[in-house]
Order: C-alpha cells, then sequence, then structure tokens
C-alpha cells in the first residue's frame, strides 16, 4: 500500500506541472486520433468489400475517396485542438491564423474528395462500358470535365472568401467581362451551348451514323466536342460540323429505327393475268410465314394498276434487320423468292415494247417492191 501511495503522489505531482499536463493531454489526443483512424480505416474498407465494382461504382468511388479525407481531417482537428494549448499559453491573438489556417485546409480537403469522387467514378463508368448507366460515353465524358472545372472555380472563390478578398465585385466584373466577351464570341458560345444540349439531349452518339439532309452530310460520329462535332464519311474523310448547326437543322439517326422499308413495284406480262391471284397468294404466304419481316407492321400485296405495258403489283413490308447489310440479305432474299414464285407459274416479267403497225402502207411498199 505504501508504494501505490507513493506512485499515485507522484503522479498527482507529475500532473500539477501545467507544462507536463499539455504534453500528456497532447499525448493522450495523438493515441485518441490514432485509434479513432483505425477504427474508421476498418469500417471504412469493409464497406469496400460489400460492394462490388459492377453493381455500385458510385458507392465504390464514394468509399475509396473518403480514405484520405477522413484520416486527414481527423488528424486536422486534433492538431488544431493540440495547438490551441500552446497558442493559449503564447500568444492569443494567433487564433484568428490558426481559424483561418483550419478553414482553408477544410476547404481543400473537400475540394479534393469531390473531384476524386468525380473521377473515380468516370473511371469506373469507363471500365464497366457504362453498363446499366444513364449517360453515354461522350456524355460521361464532358459532365465529369463540368464537374471537374465547378468544383475548382468554386473552391477558388471559396478560398478568397476565407482570406477576406469579397467577391461580389469580382463577380459584378466577371458579369459584365461576360457579357463584353459574349458579345465578341457570339457563335462560339452558340457552339458551346449547343454541344452542352447535345449531351444533355443525346439525338446521337458516337459510332452512330447520322444524315443531315438539308446540307447533304451522312457520316459516322467520331467525336462530340464542345465547339465542334467530326463526321467521318463514306469516303473516310472528316467532316467537322459546328455544334450550332444541330440546333437549327434535323438529324437522321438511322441506326436507331425500329425497321426498315421493303417496297417495290413489280410488272407482270398482260398474257399472264390469269396467273396473277395465285402469285399474289403465295407472295402473302410467304411474307407472313417470315421470320425476318416484321408481322405488327402493315403489309401490302396487291394489283395495283394496269400500267402502259405491265400489269403492276405492289408489295411493302418492314424488315426486322435495321443493319443495313443484313437489311439487304432480307431484300434479296424477297426478290429472289418472288421471283421463283412468277416463273413457278409459268408467268414472266414485263418490259416495255412497241408494235409498228404499218396497215395500207405496208401492202403498197410490198407491191412496188415486187
Amino acid at each position: 500500500m505504501n508504494i501505490l501511495s507513493t506512485l499515485k503522489q507522484t503522479w498527482d505531482a507529475f500532473l500539477s506541472q501545467p507544462g507536463y499536463i499539455s504534453i500528456f493531454q497532447v499525448t493522450l489526443l495523438i493515441s485518441a486520433v490514432i485509434l479513432i483512424n483505425i477504427i474508421v480505416y476498418y469500417m471504412l474498407a469493409r464497406l469496400g468489400r460489400r460492394f462490388q465494382l459492377a453493381k455500385a461504382p458510385y458507392r465504390t468511388a464514394l468509399i475509396q475517396s473518403a480514405h484520405l479525407p477522413v484520416a486527414l481531417l481527423i488528424w486536422l482537428m486534433s492538431a488544431s485542438t493540440a495547438m490551441r494549448f500552446f497558442i493559449h499559453w503564447s500568444d492569443n491573438s494567433s487564433s484568428a491564423y490558426l481559424a483561418l489556417f483550419q478553414k482553408l485546409l477544410i476547404t481543400l480537403l473537400i475540394s479534393g474528395f469531390l473531384i476524386k469522387f468525380i473521377h473515380l467514378s468516370f473511371v469506373y463508368l469507363k471500365k464497366n462500358k457504362f453498363h446499366n448507366s444513364i449517360f453515354s460515353p461522350s456524355a460521361a465524358d464532358a459532365i465529369y470535365k463540368l464537374i471537374i472545372l465547378f468544383i475548382i472555380i468554386s473552391s477558388l472563390l471559396v478560398i478568397l472568401q476565407i482570406f477576406g478578398i469579397s467577391i461580389s465585385g469580382l463577380l459584378a466584373f466577371g458579369g459584365l467581362g461576360g457579357l463584353m466577351v459574349g458579345f465578341a464570341a457570339k457563335d462560339t458560345l452558340t457552339n458551346l451551348f449547343s454541344g452542352i444540349m447535345l449531351y444533355l439531349d443525346q439525338p446521337f452518339k458516337v459510332g452512330e451514323r447520322i444524315d443531315i439532309p438539308g446540307k447533304n452530310i451522312s457520316g459516322t460520329v467520331e467525336r462530340i466536342g464542345f465547339r465542334q462535332t467530326r463526321i467521318r464519311d463514306y469516303y473516310l474523310q472528316p467532316i467537322y460540323v459546328p455544334n450550332s448547326l444541330f440546333s437549327s437543322t434535323a438529324v437522321i439517326t438511322p441506326s436507331r429505327m425500329y425497321n426498315r422499308r421493303m417496297k417495290h413495284t413489280i410488272g407482270i406480262r398482260y398474257k399472264d393475268f390469269d396467273k396473277v391471284t395465285p402469285i399474289l397468294k403465295d407472295i402473302t404466304a410467304f411474307i407472313k410465314n417470315n421470320t425476318q419481316i416484321d408481322q405488327t407492321r402493315p403489309t401490302y400485296i396487291n394489283m395495283t394498276e394496269f400500267g402502259s405495258y405491265a400489269i403492276n403489283i405492289y408489295i411493302s413490308c418492314f424488315s426486322k434487320a435495321t443493319a443495313y447489310a443484313e437489311f439487304l440479305a432480307v431484300q434479296e432474299d424477297l426478290l429472289m423468292t418472288v421471283g421463283t414464285i412468277i416463273q413457278n407459274y409459268q408467268a414472266d416479267f414485263a418490259f416495255p415494247t412497241q408494235t409498228l403497225e404499218l396497215g395500207e402502207s405496208a401492202s403498197f411498199i410490198q407491191q412496188k417492191m415486187t
């Protein structure tokens, strides 16, 4: 008991020294911070293992982005608490500088966390090939760049405010300057906002073929930029189209069609008139049983008119295939089958002919020659 009493008295004497109290408190604080960091790291690591990258790219990016900022924030708060003891002893005016430094670091930590989260989200979406994502690769790239730019500008404005620099005058000057720049760069800004609308509306994507009928522009989209879009035509020539053009003209995206239409008019000889009805029945049966033809769309197989040299049969149906090569194969099969059906009935296709009747003039010529 005497030994315990002696140790207790020694510990109380140690704590009675002001300098040693602060050192003890700082040591205790550092130990607590290390313990809290270990616990937070373990919890974040455990959460990270629960999420699979393919199913939860955003949550995976959030957890991985939070590791370093959370650890640094804990150390920052603990360091600020420890430093207040020393500042309280030496100079109370230093608290203002400490608070300023603390706000600056917190702003940088939040900005760094947001930038890393956006970057990792974009990387993981790209790695998953944007599976189950509402964004296309080009749209995600544009949104990623815009958000990063917005975070950087906002952070700079907050930092200026922390250092006591009023941003109201800066914003007012920026508004006046923006108005002047808007007049000077009207076309550039029009292309810029049109490019943003292309990313949001997505009338076409990179890799899709588009047609601009009014401008005779057709080709595959290679890149959608903020100012212009690059299209590669059938001769592999690059065409650079200002984005403002897409807001003022119609754009056709053939790859998004549901069907391709097959429409043909076939002429049969007049002497095969009695064979038209069975030919139409066989063609109708073939089309109705063809799995490559969309049966939900209107189908027409009819004799339409007595032409100048043929009986015209009208065939109209829709192919399920939208890819051009596949569509051509379905159309070829249809035309070959129609030709075979016509030949099976000993009928034939009509072609323009002329009959020259000479009459009495022909007899007079023949008598003169004899």
